[in-house]
């Protein structure tokens, strides 16, 4: 009888334990759900499409050439600059071209010594 009456105990503790796991896990009845997801108006404008001429950097040509709009070669894995009549400025294949040096040394680049 003994045997019994601990298994019926066992099974009451059982269940509270479970019931009380379940509604632990449960919002309260007077939660308020959360709205559902709009756009607002003041998000970002879009982007708008910018030319060539506007960006401090394009990438060059197949070839490693600058476009006209861009004649600043760099090298990154140098952290060079060459300018337009240096020295090396015809055998450097770039690997951006910027629109003038002063971007490139904004970006962290440093001209050429030669």
């Amino acid at each position: 009888m003994a045997k019994i009456v601990q298994l019926i105990l066992a099974a009451l503790v059982a269940g509270l334990i479970a019931r009380l796991v379940h509604n632990r896990n449960q919002p309260p009845p007077d939660a308020p759900s959360w709205p559902a997801w709009t756009e607002t108006t003041d998000a970002a404008a879009p982007r708008a499409n910018v030319d060539q001429e506007a960006k401090s950097w394009i990438e060059p040509d197949a070839a490693g050439d600058c476009a006209s709009s861009h004649p600043v070669k760099v090298k990154l894995s140098s952290g060079i600059f060459h300018i337009l009549g240096q020295r090396n400025y015809e055998r450097t294949n770039a690997d951006r071209c910027y629109l003038s040096a002063d971007t490139a040394s904004a970006d962290g680049f440093r001209a050429s010594k030669v």
